[in-house]
């Protein structure tokens, strides 16, 4: 079969106009003993119709050929218009299940598909927990966060900014039946403490008993807010702890929780922090000069200098704590600075482009 083969698209379904005693729709079950001659999907065109009219038969009825063309055509017209089908649960008990394989649109977020992994699936794929679904390959599950560099929200997204969404009914940032999916993701893979639950008049609450009945109930979810925030993969992943994420402060959650806050942006070195070291004192006068690598401090009135002289002095209004180091003046012209520096934090932050996150619906 070539590409540019393309066959001729039904322009109308056949018997479109077919109206009255010219046509009618096909039973399921069989019409034997019931309308002598007519078709059914169960039998097709019953053995009476290729009965011989002598011995009894009757011929085709014609309501029924444009009956079932027109059930074949309305079929191949709406695949030609590149339609799609969603779950029913009825076709499905009929058939014994969708295939492995089957592709089904969903009925809660346009756009999005989903993938039967099993045989004789009988399973909602919209709903709660929905085993032998997946979405097929190259369409993000639900919840991924995806970085943007435009402030336009594309369809079959919300921004992950700490906002609240819910159904139509829910109040909240974002009233919207396309929600129901993320609602559930979200309240499945994180606590209230991360995202709280909300009623629809704005009153925090506690988790109901599953997400469907908070959302059926009208209540609306916090969303993970990712406004100035990086991402970084928690610590195992199924592969053992690394443990390099042991010292850094967690505002919410810890090392292996999937939605924890952890790290800062500015911060103030402590005398911890601080590399070991000391510090040269130089002392002067009129003739020479002397060094030494004692540290002054408050109320020392000699330091010891080279091969075990001393050389005394004396503080002046000058002098300072010995927690930050002293400042020194004696009678012979001695002014020597141990401290400096404006104990302001410094940045933690690496360099990055700043995005939208937004959460796949």
């Amino acid at each position: 079969m070539l590409a540019a083969n393309v066959p001729p698209k039904f322009p109308k379904v056949w018997a479109v106009n077919a109206q009255g005693p010219f046509i009618r729709p096909i039973p399921v079950d069989s019409q034997i003993g019931i309308n002598p001659g007519y078709a059914s999907l169960n039998d097709g065109f019953p053995p009476l119709t290729m009965t011989p009219i002598a011995a009894g038969g009757v011929p085709p009825f014609g309501q029924d050929m444009n009956g079932i063309l027109q059930q074949i055509t309305e079929i191949q017209q709406w695949q030609q218009a590149g339609g799609h089908w969603q779950f029913d649960a009825t076709f499905a008990a009929a058939i014994g299940g969708y295939p492995a394989g089957a592709t089904l649109s969903s009925k809660v977020v346009l756009g999005r598909k989903w993938l039967s992994t099993v045989d004789n699936n009988q399973t909602d794929p919209d709903s709660a927990g929905a085993a032998g679904w997946i979405p097929p390959p190259g369409q993000l599950p639900v919840g991924t966060p995806v970085p943007s560099l435009s402030a336009s929200v594309p369809y079959g997204y919300v921004p992950a900014n700490g906002l609240r969404i819910g159904n139509t009914n829910a109040g909240g940032n974002s009233a919207n039946p396309a929600n129901q999916l993320l609602f559930r993701f979200v309240w499945l893979n994180f606590s209230n403490a991360q995202c709280p639950l909300f009623s629809s008049v704005g009153q925090a609450i506690a988790r109901g008993p599953n997400p469907d009945s908070d959302w059926i109930n009208n209540n609306n979810i916090t969303l993970p807010d990712l406004r100035c925030t990086a991402l970084i993969g928690v610590d195992g992943m199924g592969n053992g702890g690394l443990g390099l994420l042991n010292s850094v402060p967690f505002a919410i959650g810890g090392t292996t929780q999937v939605g924890s806050v952890l790290g800062e942006t500015l911060h103030t070195l402590n005398s911890n922090e601080m590399p070991s070291h000391a510090h040269s004192a130089g002392i002067s006068d009129p003739t020479h000069f002397h060094s030494s690598s004692n540290f002054f401090s408050a109320g020392t009135s000699s330091v010891n200098v080279g091969g075990g002289g001393s050389f005394g002095f004396q503080f002046t209004g000058n002098t300072t704590s010995t927690g930050t180091g002293v400042r020194v003046s004696s009678s012979n012209g001695l002014d020597t600075t141990y401290s400096a520096g404006g104990n302001q934090p410094h940045n933690t932050v690496h360099r990055s482009m700043a995005v939208y996150w937004n959460l796949a619906l």
